[in-house]
């Protein structure tokens, strides 16, 4: 059985509004990549110029360490420099500290545990990269 698609349309409107804001600040245009292809959301370029991958996620609250998938991780990290050459950053959003982002392709190597959000769906618990908060940059047109 193939496993769900968990993007609500408030989920796809958040995504729509901070690609815009990351479009402004990194003078750049974005666009969707294919998920069962790439398993990351953006490819980012600057004057046809491709220089890095993207991957947004919004959170509901703010932690001490963000998770993301090991698989989304392993991708993206193996896209960016191993295949392409380019960047890898992830771009978080939550209500209290607005969009912030970290260039994954520079940080030191991270902790990894069993994470998730159980839905009752299989691999919903998986192997996860865990982020510093303080990590992230903020976005200053969020």
């Amino acid at each position: 059985m193939t496993r769900p698609h968990n993007e609500t349309p408030r989920d796809l409107v958040h995504e729509r509004n901070a690609r815009a804001v990351v479009e402004r600040e990194f003078d750049c245009e974005i666009m969707n990549l294919n998920e069962n292809l790439y398993g990351l959301d953006w490819a980012m370029h600057r004057r046809s110029k491709f220089f890095a991958y993207g991957e947004y996620k919004f959170r509901g609250q703010d932690y001490d360490d963000f998770v993301l998938s090991a698989a989304k991780y392993t991708k993206g990290m193996l896209h960016a420099g191993s295949v392409v050459g380019v960047q890898f950053y992830f771009f978080l959003e939550t209500p209290d500290s607005g969009l912030r982002y970290v260039n994954l392709s520079i940080l030191p190597r991270l902790t990894t545990q069993m994470a998730g959000n159980s839905r009752g769906q299989s691999g919903d618990i998986e192997p996860c990269v865990m982020i510093p908060a303080d990590a992230f940059k903020p976005i200053n047109g969020s």
